[in-house]
């Protein structure tokens, strides 16, 4: 990147967070670094968020729609950002002060770098009390894009809050996939952002996911964890296996997880059944082989104790 003084935008999605999003827009706000632009996109709250967001007045760019899930806002969003380096923000999270300037320090110093990603500090939001830190895999700079060809590599990433991109590598990427159910997550994201270019992952926590009662799956018990990551794992392996052919490798393995559990739960869903079996007909005789081998690991063998609880 050859400006060294882009300007950043931070795009917040929000539903029916009246509760948290003002200090969200907040974190943003307080950023020590300038130029910023706020995109606040409201997708269909019923609570008082619209009100909230109002009354930011010009600091903030409105977006108001109906609700369409995640993926939607964040297309709809993704049109009004103006800036180089676009960073996504959930409306139930918040920056640290530092962030943006960390962020663009390291993305204008290497001109290769397309994404960075940072840790997560986790703080249950009743208590104050830090439960834990986001788990990565790898640190510094990263170009792994051929490990995911092969299908090689896990990404253990940030959730959304920790998700910062250069423009040119998001008009790559959106629109993505949208769907109501909120089944496209910030894993697609990830994924084909590492991709598409060498970035860098941050150990150091610069933005912090709050815990609280209404996240929709870390607080959730393991058996009520379950068939949200088959859905989340068999519908982001379908969207990147439709629109990213190349890593099918890699989506093979997330597609055997996913129907391993679809399975064993015995889940009647037309939708992810239609997904399922479109996703076979993309297949090659290869793949379908693979699958299959995955499947049987992750049905028989796989710990499902092991699921991240954040």
């Amino acid at each position: 990147m050859s400006n060294l003084n882009p300007l950043v935008s931070i795009l917040i999605t929000n539903y029916n967070f009246d509760n948290l999003i003002s200090d969200s827009i907040d974190s943003a706000l307080n950023q020590v670094y300038s130029p910023i632009e706020i995109i606040v996109v409201d997708d269909g709250s019923t609570d008082k968020s619209r009100d909230i967001i109002s009354h930011f007045g010009e600091k903030v760019i409105p977006v108001y729609k109906e609700n369409g899930g995640q993926s939607s806002a964040w297309n709809a969003g993704f049109q009004l950002c103006q800036g180089d380096i676009v960073c996504f923000l959930d409306s139930d999270d918040i920056f640290l002060p530092e962030k943006v300037s960390k962020v663009v320090r390291r993305m204008t110093g290497d001109k290769e770098i397309g994404w960075y990603f940072n840790r997560h500090k986790i703080v249950d939001i009743r208590t104050g009390k830090v439960l834990a830190f986001t788990p990565l895999k790898r640190t510094g700079t990263c170009d792994i894009r051929s490990e995911i060809i092969r299908g090689r590599n896990s990404i253990y990433g940030p959730a959304t809050s920790g998700l910062c991109f250069e423009r040119l590598l998001l008009n790559q990427l959106f629109p993505v996939p949208e769907e109501k159910n909120n089944s496209i997550t910030e894993e697609y994201l990830r994924v084909v952002a590492i991709y598409l270019a060498k970035g860098y992952m941050d150990t150091e926590p610069l933005s912090i996911k709050r815990e609280h009662d209404e996240n929709k799956y870390s607080s959730k018990t393991l058996m009520e964890k379950l068939p949200l990551l088959a859905r989340k794992k068999i519908s982001n392996a379908y969207w990147l296996r439709k629109k990213w052919g190349p890593l099918h490798r890699y989506t093979n393995k997330m597609f055997s997880h996913g129907i391993s559990i679809y399975n064993k739960l015995a889940i009647t869903d037309q939708n992810y059944y239609l997904q399922i079996k479109d996703y076979y007909n993309m297949s090659s005789l290869q793949d379908n082989l693979e699958i299959g081998f995955y499947y049987i690991y992750y049905r028989f063998f796989w710990n499902q104790r092991k699921i991240s609880l954040y």
